[in-house]
């Protein structure tokens, strides 16, 4: 019986144990092919892999949920996004774009993370998805323009690496936890709101864990 994270021998598995694998993670640059990836993908919490390997077998993720894709050739366009529409959390790691475009036919995304996406500078289609909810930057320093968040009142948490201007959070309604790693002198004090109604409570060391323990993730 498979724990919800294994590492296996697919070759000897019976598929209908996979109704319990929870937690898949395909590195380098080809996926096994017996890996029956459209009758599972719906079902796991986490999907990482490579770009080289999402951008061969992305046909059969139609129904997947949550992806994290690990490194990517500057040239990547990520037209595979327009199959994969169901996607509500989506992890950007060390990758070489420098446009979000791509992800525009994402309308039920919730979640992003963007972790060490060096040369992206163009974020523009962030207050486009209005489904977002959560959203985190870190270490992407071509991001220098941060005003576009002022079009996002809808988010509910946010986690930056840069400091940010301290007008810009104050002009989101519902944001309700924020972490920023290196916050300009004052400015925590000044995002502080009620404490009663946990507006800014939460102001350092939240991660996607404490969100959903608070019930801020559904």
């Amino acid at each position: 019986d498979l724990e919800t994270k294994a590492l296996i021998s697919l070759d000897q598995q019976q598929w209908g144990n996979f109704q319990f694998l929870n937690e898949i993670s395909l590195k380098g640059t080809f996926a096994p092919d017996n890996l029956p990836l459209e009758n599972i993908a719906h079902r796991l919490g986490i999907f990482e892999t490579s770009f080289e390997i999402f951008g061969k077998i992305y046909t059969s993720l139609d129904r997947l949920q949550t992806l994290r894709l690990v490194g990517s050739d500057k040239k990547w366009l990520g037209n595979e996004f327009g199959s994969v529409k169901n996607l509500k959390r989506l992890h950007f790691d060390t990758c070489s774009i420098k446009s979000l475009d791509m992800i525009s036919p994402l309308t039920e995304i919730q979640i992003l993370v963007l972790a060490g996406c060096r040369s992206l500078s163009d974020v523009s289609i962030l207050p486009k998805i209005k489904s977002l909810e959560h959203l985190v930057i870190s270490e992407c320093r071509s991001i220098k323009d941060w005003s576009f968040l002022r079009n996002m009142p809808w988010l509910k948490s946010l986690r930056v690496t840069n400091a940010i201007d301290a007008s810009i959070i104050s002009d989101l309604p519902n944001l309700r936890f924020i972490s920023v790693a290196n916050p300009k002198k004052g400015e925590l004090q000044k995002w502080r709101k009620n404490e009663q109604d946990k507006k800014f409570g939460k102001v350092m060391g939240f991660n996607l864990q404490t969100l959903i323990k608070e019930g801020v993730i559904r």
